[in-house]
């Protein structure tokens, strides 16, 4: 028997970060998308900030799965429909 390399699986860990607004807005990777989030959840009416933070936190988390972005294209275009991983948080087994 021989040892052969093996190409290791995508590691499906997404790092998790604080729910709060300025985690959120910190983790937003265009800055003209983190002005607008904050500009609207400061306009928002308190009641339903809570629910905006959260809604941007699981995009951004979703954002993080690995090959998210071409299942969603995918998706949207009715082509290879298979549905994505659950994310694992670090640390979670």
């Amino acid at each position: 028997m021989s040892a052969q390399p093996t190409e290791q699986p995508a590691d499906l860990r997404v790092h998790a970060f604080p729910r709060t607004i300025d985690a959120v807005r910190e983790a937003i990777p265009d800055s003209g998308e983190r002005a607008r989030f904050l500009e609207q959840v400061l306009a928002a009416p308190v009641d339903q900030v809570e629910q905006m933070v959260l809604a941007r936190w699981y995009e951004l988390m979703l954002a993080k799965v690995p090959g998210a972005e071409i299942r969603l294209a995918d998706a949207r275009q009715g082509i290879n429909l298979v549905p994505l991983p659950e994310p694992k948080l670090v640390g979670e087994e």
